[in-house]
């Protein structure tokens, strides 16, 4: 299964984390029907297709362990101490039936539903059975068996729902417990592969999806997008500004931060080789972003979603929860503000934006969206800072007018592409021998090859690849000003010192010492663009805005369509339907009217017409 059969390509599951709007976690003991079916009929009114829902694990199996002397062990136990026998599965029954109720209302109004299985851990809360209090989740024996029981008689009792469209492990399960495993990341795959397989042996219909966030690029770590590509039918990303490494530095209404969830979306999508969506999406509230700014930043988002294939955008959550004072809540002001909706139902300019914004798209004619035409495939090859080599470089080739994709430096079946970046090289860059060879065998095909380097990358037959000699290399940090007519005056610090010679290399930009920073050489039938900086490590701090002209400049010497007058706030994707029209999409990052195209909306060119959103 590949996890496409739930959140077909070309189209955009919207919706929201729900909780009930009268009682956040307590929802299932606190249980009111009438309550979260007024709740349901709300969201399906604003245009949702689909929400991701919790059984409480401490609520749906609270079992605990009934002990005699000196605590020994005599019996589990239920709820009220009602006793169980040795193969029980310590489900209760009436949680059970209240979530079936919730799924029959969410079959009544047309809603999905994603289901998080485990969840022990949810907005800054420990939620787990009694009997597992104090234990490791991911490799204690008694954990492992509870975590079994729960699985099969959920999944069991509610795999024919039609409401159903996928289950999950849990809530951002890798924060139930931390696991100090130096084997190659073994105990997260290990507990993962566990969990999903239990998941898949009751119910082989229906695609699991991770419901992770802050996964590394690294194998040798835990909840690696590697492991988790193969494990799993469909990653997700929990882009939240505060709480994803080098995001967060420039306002929610600007390019790099409206960009975050789109670019951290399809850097998963490409080292895991899994389709990905965007499962939790939101502002952190009023003291982050305005309401109205953020209507805009949602509208925005969700459009950058849809046109870059990101199959599902989901806020967080559906309601705020001021009114409530049990934990989490009377302890994280952060989680009391952060709904669609007013705890009493009544919709914030957010919520408005959503629906407009669904129906907008209904309304275009085209019901799916063709893949956008990519130009490019990034490898980022940073040591530690493999997000934030993929993150800038996502953001520069928007800016200049390219469309790339990512792809893991663990791999080397490489796709075709005309244009190929291995971005941010550094000292300690894993770049094995098979995949420079792969990218070099591209390039004398007639592709163009891109590497950027903070000063002290290693790559074999520099001088016969690169085209240039190494006079020295050392670990002196240097700054220097580099200026060209077309990118202007900028300034870069490497934390290295390196001097180049060329040899059959062409010096395309020089600093104001002469020595070189950015060249080009002839490889076969295509090139080997070879900048002695990574921009893409610094260009978050917007300290140079017109860094991006320098990819612009390569883009174009490499044979890409970068227009050239395009204002870097607008990306132009364009989009090929089976029978070979073509649609041209312009959308406005900006909160600002540029270039006729509204703030944060789009333009779309099809057939000779002209459609402009918001009208």
């Amino acid at each position: 299964m590949d996890g496409t059969f739930i959140l077909p390509e070309g189209e955009l599951y919207c919706g929201c984390n729900y909780w009930a709007s009268h009682a956040g976690t307590s929802m299932w003991s606190k249980w009111d029907a009438s309550i979260v079916e007024k709740d349901l009929k709300l969201l399906a009114s604003h245009g949702m297709t689909a929400i991701r829902v919790f059984p409480l694990w401490s609520d749906f199996q609270p079992v605990n362990i009934l002990r005699t002397g000196c605590g020994n062990y005599r019996q589990y136990c239920g709820k009220d101490e009602k006793l169980l026998p040795p193969d029980a599965d310590g489900m209760d029954e009436e949680m059970l039936a209240r979530f079936g109720i919730l799924a029959d209302l969410a079959q009544k109004y047309h809603l999905k539903l994603i289901v998080g299985l485990l969840t022990g851990w949810m907005s800054g809360r420990y939620f787990v059975p009694p009997v597992l209090e104090g234990r490791n989740l991911f490799t204690d024996a008694e954990a492992l068996r509870w975590e079994g029981r729960f699985i099969r008689t959920f999944v069991g009792r509610f795999k024919n729902h039609p409401a159903i469209i996928a289950w999950e492990p849990g809530n951002e399960c890798n924060c139930l417990g931390s696991l100090e495993s130096k084997d190659f990341a073994a105990a997260s795959y290990h507990w993962m592969d566990y969990i999903v397989s239990v998941i898949r042996s009751t119910d082989p219909a229906r695609p699991v999806y991770s419901g992770l966030h802050g996964c590394s690029p690294e194998i040798t770590r835990n909840w690696n997008l590697n492991m988790l590509g193969e494990l799993c039918d469909g990653l997700t990303t929990h882009p939240y500004p505060l709480f994803t490494p080098h995001c967060g530095k420039s306002s929610l209404t600007t390019l790099p931060a409206i960009l975050h969830s789109t670019a951290e979306t399809l850097f998963y999508r490409g080292l895991s080789g899994k389709m990905t969506f965007i499962e939790e999406i939101g502002t952190l509230g009023p003291c982050m972003l305005s309401e109205e700014k953020t209507a805009s930043y949602m509208r925005t988002a969700i459009l950058s979603a849809c046109v870059h294939n990101c199959r599902g955008f989901f806020w967080w959550c559906a309601f705020d929860q001021t009114h409530l004072s049990h934990a989490p809540y009377c302890w994280e002001a952060v989680e009391r503000e952060l709904g669609l909706f007013h705890a009493d139902g009544k919709a914030k300019p957010a919520a408005n934006s959503m629906k407009e914004t669904l129906e907008a798209l209904k309304k275009l004619p085209f019901k799916t969206l063709p893949p956008r035409k990519v130009d490019a495939l990034v490898i980022p090859a940073s040591t530690d800072n493999k997000w934030l080599s993929a993150y800038g470089t996502f953001l520069l080739s928007k800016q200049a007018g390219f469309e790339v994709e990512f792809a893991s430096v663990y791999k080397d079946d490489l796709p075709e592409y005309p244009f190929y970046i291995l971005s941010g090289m550094d000292s300690g860059s894993i770049v094995s021998r098979s995949l420079y060879n792969a990218l070099l065998e591209k390039v004398k095909k007639g592709s163009s090859l891109l590497i950027t380097d903070t000063g002290n990358g290693i790559l074999h037959s520099f001088k016969e690849t690169i085209g240039s000699e190494i006079e020295y290399t050392s670990l002196t940090p240097s700054q220097k000003t580099y200026s060209d007519a077309v990118c202007g005056t900028l300034s870069f610090q490497n934390p290295v010192t390196r001097v180049l010679t060329p040899v059959t290399a062409k010096v395309l930009l020089s600093a104001d010492d002469r020595t070189a920073l950015l060249t080009v050489n002839d490889y076969g039938k295509g090139k080997i663009f070879y900048l002695s900086t990574a921009p893409e490590l610094t260009v978050l701090d917007e300290k140079e805005p017109q860094i991006y002209h320098i990819y612009r400049k390569i883009a174009r010497l490499a044979g890409l369509d970068c227009m050239e007058n395009k204002p870097p706030q607008i990306g132009v994707t364009t989009h090929e339907f089976p029978d070979g029209e073509k649609v041209k999409i312009e959308l406005n990052y900006s909160d600002k009217v540029i270039d006729n195209i509204p703030a944060n909306g789009m333009r779309i060119l099809l057939s000779g017409k002209v459609i402009l959103f918001p009208a």
